[in-house]
């Protein structure tokens, strides 16, 4: 059986770069796919928590708050349910986010208002996108049927969240740009502590 693309994509990126993603540590006789597919899971969940907790405090649209707090929710569903499947299996789940997700992180943090909702939801598309590709792959390996459960149950979950954020960039592509640098004024005048009136008086 083939790996997914985007895990052999990856593997190579980190052979060129030096890099190394922290792994799932497997028990004795683990299954390599069910180890893989437990490391991208748990690796994207860690990076969907982070950045959720993020939009709490940075991201101007009430909708990309509200995103990020179902998208951590699901996150946490899903948690739930590999959980028990890793120690079934003697597979120690990794508790270090992958370089690649760190450097992510660290460029949002410095994002703040329609920036970060901007970035937030161009990186969450890409984000799900390589995650659709990997569980629609699932049914093909080598993996255990429990996890290849948890993919079939996450492919309705990710799809219908790829629609959910093109729809939210579509709303801020036709906002337009001199609508977005007043929503920007009008952000940073909030946070300065002035008043914004549309008139005088």
């Amino acid at each position: 059986m083939k790996k997914s693309v985007a895990a052999a994509a990856f593997a190579a990126l980190l052979t060129l770069t030096g890099c190394e993603t922290p792994m799932a540590q497997p028990g004795a006789g683990a299954n390599p796919y069910d180890v893989e597919f437990i490391t991208n899971a748990e690796q994207i969940i860690m990076f969907d928590r982070a950045e959720g907790e993020l939009a709490r405090t940075q991201a101007q649209s009430a909708e990309v708050r509200n995103f990020a707090l179902d998208l951590v929710r699901q996150a946490d569903e899903v948690d739930a349910r590999i959980k028990p499947v890793a120690a079934q299996l003697g597979i120690a789940l990794p508790d270090v986010l992958r370089y690649d997700l760190r450097v992510r992180l660290s460029h949002m943090r410095y994002q703040q208002g329609l920036d970060f909702d901007a970035t937030y939801i161009d990186d969450q598309i890409a984000s799900h996108v390589e995650s659709l590709r990997m569980l629609e792959a699932m049914p093909a390996s080598g993996a255990s049927e429990p996890l290849k459960a948890i993919a079939a149950q996450s492919v309705a979950i990710i799809t219908r969240n790829t629609a959910r954020l093109k729809a939210l960039q579509r709303k801020m592509m036709l906002a337009g740009p001199s609508n977005r640098v007043a929503l920007r004024a009008g952000a940073r005048a909030g946070l300065a502590g002035e008043p914004s009136r549309a008139g005088g008086g």
